[in-house]
């Protein structure tokens, strides 16, 4: 019975050059992506491009802002107006104003997709970590296994 021993990988190690240059090209391109959405019993998707934010336009978003009064809604659609550009014109799909108006489903797709590429609530950093661990464990515990099967040679 032979398992297949699952392969962790590595991070990439940078140089300090590396890393800024990474991190600059990074926030200024968009990420194609597709959010689907539901209007009663239709699905509809749409592809636009997310943008990466950097630290900064992250922090900014909601700048000067009573905290006491943001709503999680608010926070959406400062996610969406930030980050969701039409992938063709590289424009931003909608503004403060515009964001409103659109159907619930359609914003609340749309941050999907934008946490997916930006992870403001740290939710797929965990994710991955998880993923990591248990191929990390997963193999670690096979080979532990292989080896009590086999027949000491003395």
């Amino acid at each position: 019975m032979t398992e297949e021993v699952k392969q962790v990988e590595l991070p990439i190690k940078l140089g300090l050059d590396e890393l800024l240059k990474l991190s600059q090209e990074t926030v200024v391109n968009l990420v194609d992506k597709e959010a689907s959405f539901f209007i009663g019993d239709k699905e509809y998707s749409v592809d636009v491009g997310v943008k990466v934010l950097s630290y900064d336009e992250v922090v900014n978003l909601m700048r000067g802002k009573d905290p006491q009064k943001v709503l999680m809604a608010d926070l959406s659609k400062a996610h969406v107006v930030a980050t969701i550009f039409n992938k063709e014109t590289k424009k931003p799909l909608f503004t403060e104003k515009t964001v409103g108006t659109a159907l619930p489903q359609l914003i609340d797709a749309l941050h999907k997709i934008s946490d997916e590429v930006n992870d403001f609530t740290g939710k797929h950093l965990m994710k991955n970590l998880a993923k990591k661990n248990s191929g990390v464990n997963s193999s670690s515990t096979e080979l532990e296994e292989e080896q009590l099967l086999k027949p000491s040679e003395e």
